[in-house]
């Protein structure tokens, strides 16, 4: 899981503008967390049943777009939902 989160961060200045080569800056002033960070700890809590209000501040990140489709997911799987409704 860390390297996933580590891995969005260093490519999240390249999300848009992709780049062809190896040689590349690891981290810079640039870079940050992308909703791919947000949705891989939603995973973990899932998985690992991490507490309600932490499960709550990660999902606060998430655009009102993504949330619809991540609680229409949660209908759909409830046992599996981190957030007891």
């Amino acid at each position: 899981m860390l390297g996933a989160i580590i891995g969005d961060i260093v490519g999240s200045v390249y999300e848009w503008d992709n780049i062809k080569t190896k040689d590349f800056h690891l981290f810079s002033h640039k870079c940050f967390f992308t909703d791919d960070t947000v949705m891989t700890g939603s995973i973990a809590e899932a998985a690992y049943g991490i507490p309600e209000d932490i499960a709550e501040k990660g999902l606060s990140y998430l655009d009102e777009t993504l949330r619809s489709v991540y609680d229409r997911w949660c209908e759909t799987v409830p046992e599996y939902s981190p957030i007891q409704r």
